[in-house]
């Protein structure tokens, strides 16, 4: 059975791997409105795997005071 821990680790390089394929693509549109709607769907990505980063490192810290 996987952990709380381990599952949040999984979902983190998840959406890390999402900002390198949107990347891909990005680098691949023209100037505009389309370039402009992916560039804010890796910002989006950025921000969900920050937000997993947290959640680890608060159960990582609960874990170290136990």
């Amino acid at each position: 059975m996987q952990s709380y821990t381990e599952g949040l680790q999984r979902a983190l390089m998840g959406e890390l791997d999402a900002v390198e394929r949107y990347r891909d693509i990005w680098f691949g549109l023209p100037a505009g409105i389309y370039k402009d709607t992916v560039y804010g769907v890796i910002l989006d990505e950025l921000k969900h795997a920050a937000k997993y980063n947290y959640l680890i490192t608060l159960n990582l810290k609960c874990l170290v005071t136990k």
